[in-house]
Parts: C-alpha cells; sequence; structure tokens
C-alpha cells in the first residue's frame, strides 16, 4: 500500500495535535512517519493506517516529539546566531569598519571632553543612548511582529527561522524564563537612569573620579554602546529586511510558499 494525500493530511493534522508549531519541522516528522508506515505496509499489508501510524509515533519514546522540537530549536538557534555574527562582521571589514570607528570616536569625544560634573554628564549621555536603543527595539520588534503576524494569517504556515528572525520565538528550553528575563533586561536598561538619579557626591565616594574619568574605561564604555547598537540594528533591521533570502536558502520549498 502507498499513502494518499489524504493520508499526509491526516499526518500533518496528527503532527499539529502533539504540539508542533513550525512547518519546516512538521514536513520533516510527517516525512518519517510517512516512511516508516510505508516501511511497516510493505511488511503487514493487513494493519490499518492508524495502527501503523501509533506504532511509528511510539518510537519516539513516552515524550513524544520533545526532544525532537528541542534539538531543532537548538540547532536553528544556532544557525540564527551564526546569521547574525555574519551580518556582524560586516562592520569590522571596509567599508563599514570606517563608520563603525568613527561612531566609538565620536562618542568617546563626548564622554571625554565634556565639562563640569564629568561623571554626571557621562551618565547622561550614557542614558541617553541606551533609552534610544531601549526604544527602538521596542517599536521595531512590534512593528516585525505586526508584519510577520499578518504573514502568517494569510499562509498559514509558521516556520521556525522565520519566528527568530522577526523575534516571534521564545526556544522551547526558555519557555518558563521568559518573563523573568523581560524584567532582567528592564532591569539592566534602568541601570543608566538610576545611576544618574543618585548625588554626585555618594557615587563620588563609591567610584573614585579617575575611575569614570580614566581614558580606558571611557573607551570601554563608548565601545560597548556602539557594539551594542549595532547588534540591536542587525537583529530589529537588516536580517528582517533579508528574511525572504536568507529562508529561502535555508528552505529550497520556502519560495513556493511567498
Amino acid at each position: 500500500m502507498e499513502l494518499t494525500k489524504a493520508h499526509i493530511q491526516e499526518l500533518y493534522r496528527f503532527v499539529v495535535t502533539q504540539d508542533v508549531k513550525h512547518y519546516d519541522l512538521q514536513t520533516e516528522l510527517v516525512d518519517h512517519l510517512a516512511n516508516g508506515i510505508e516501511k511497516q505496509w510493505s511488511i503487514n499489508p493487513e494493519k490499518s493506517f492508524e495502527e501503523v501510524k501509533m506504532q511509528e509515533f511510539q518510537k519516539f519514546g513516552a515524550v513524544g516529539f520533545s526532544d525532537v522540537i528541542k534539538k531543532h530549536d537548538k540547532a536553528l538557534s544556532k544557525k540564527y546566531k551564526k546569521i547574525i555574527s555574519r551580518f556582524f562582521m560586516e562592520y569590522f571589514k571596509l567599508p563599514k569598519i570606517i563608520g563603525t570607528i568613527s561612531s566609538i570616536a565620536i562618542l568617546f569625544y563626548c564622554l571625554r571632553f565634556l565639562p563640569e560634573e564629568p561623571y554626571v554628564l557621562s551618565m547622561f549621555t550614557v542614558s541617553i543612548f541606551f533609552m534610544i536603543i531601549l526604544l527602538t527595539h521596542i517599536l521595531s520588534t512590534i512593528n516585525n511582529r505586526i508584519i510577520y503576524k499578518r504573514k502568517v494569517k494569510k499562509s498559514g504556515k509558521r516556520w521556525k527561522l522565520e519566528d527568530m528572525i522577526f523575534h516571534s520565538h521564545v526556544s522551547y528550553e526558555r519557555q518558563q524564563k521568559s518573563k523573568k528575563r523581560k524584567i532582567v533586561d528592564f532591569l539592566i536598561m534602568s541601570i543608566p537612569i538610576v545611576l544618574i538619579n543618585l548625588k554626585t557626591d555618594y557615587i563620588s565616594s563609591l567610584i573614585p573620579p579617575f575611575v569614570y574619568n580614566h581614558y580606558w574605561v571611557q573607551l570601554g564604555v563608548a565601545t560597548i554602546i556602539v557594539l551594542g547598537s549595532l547588534l540591536t540594528y542587525i537583529h530589529i533591521i537588516v536580517v528582517p529586511e533579508k528574511a525572504e533570502e536568507l529562508l529561502e536558502k535555508t528552505y529550497p520549498e520556502y519560495k513556493f510558499e511567498v
């Protein structure tokens, strides 16, 4: 016996009921189940479709597809990080490295040569940059998610890498940690605002002026802010703009779905 289109559709429905949300993994699992079913039918053609389907599913163990989902998430997360790293490294090659170094130099100049009360002014500068990064990240992420939700509603399919690109993903292992992560991110972003509202005398008693006025400290702060801004820009602007190209390279069948 051979599987019919109705059988394949039923396998897709079955995989979805097992909490497999992404079409790329659904297809992999359906192919795996279909091959197993056809092998069983070649040996025992009298068995029903439901019987051989459940026998193939039971081969995944008591946890079902959970382990497969974890491995799939891990593999795509690794790929996504490589994509980010590739775009990030472009800013350390000509001609983009000129802009990177210039940005660090300008911010360093602001931190280094500000006039009176250097700590307060320096922290104000840092706070402004942090708030700009945070606001840009929030607005762009919201926009990306709106665009992505419309696309998913139209196509009816979700692809794991596409979820990551448009920031609509929460990895399988981190689903329970997402709320804590948001709190931590908020606290980190709030640090400069808290510091700037503390009295200068109190801060100076904790951090000697020669520390926050030191050449290497200010250069380090400027570098961290610029590189952090670059990463944010790549995550929320560059990669989403390249989404279709990246997805077609990852999933050959994707171009037939857009």
